[in-house]
């Protein structure tokens, strides 16, 4: 539809739905500015983020509901746990490695790691090295109300046949006393 501006008055082609929603009313976003700037109407908080206080911010926080339970709880563990590992021991930061089992895969990939030897079960991290009369130490990484698989229980008493010693882990607390007690035996 053709309108006439209300900042230069030339005429210009208006889009009918810009209309219905009160816009339209200038031939350039120059001209709408003006027009603002001109009738008083411009807001200078426009695109700026208000200050706010810290206890009004406090207060936003604590009126919002709970938030839904985090996700990959397990991840964030490990994670701070292999950080507190490589900076405590660098000289081992390359013998303690996670074993990528979990994650969703297509049918195809998934059939390709299973003919390459990926184990159900497997423990979230091998630390390879010797300690005392264990060859290695594997560690799954659980939250405070996780449980086994079946098949990690499986792989766990294989591995522990083998020689190995398994832990279950559920915060970096309980990473740091299995790390220290296997790595330093009395």
């Amino acid at each position: 539809m053709t309108k006439i501006c209300e900042n230069c008055g030339r005429p210009f082609q208006a889009d009918t739905r810009n209309v219905a929603r009160g816009w339209g009313k200038c031939c350039s976003k120059s001209c709408a500015a003006y027009l603002r700037e001109k009738t008083g109407t411009a807001d200078p908080t426009i695109g700026k983020k208000p200050r706010i206080t810290f206890d009004e911010m406090l207060a936003r926080a604590n009126a919002e509901p709970t938030k839904r339970k985090p996700r990959h709880i397990e991840s964030h563990i490990q994670r701070n746990c292999l950080t507190w590992f490589r900076l405590q021991y660098p000289e081992l930061r390359l013998v303690l490695f996670a074993v990528p089992n979990g994650g969703a895969r297509n049918k195809r990939e998934a059939g390709i790691l299973k003919a390459e030897g990926v184990t159900a079960g497997v423990a979230d991290m091998i630390l390879l090295t010797p300690s005392g009369s264990y060859g290695a130490l594997c560690i799954e990484f659980k939250t405070e109300d996780g449980s086994q698989r079946q098949s990690q229980k499986e792989w766990q008493k294989a591995a522990e046949t083998a020689g190995n010693k398994y832990v279950i882990v559920r915060s970096i607390e309980d990473f740091i006393r299995e790390i220290n007690t296997y790595l330093r035996p009395a």
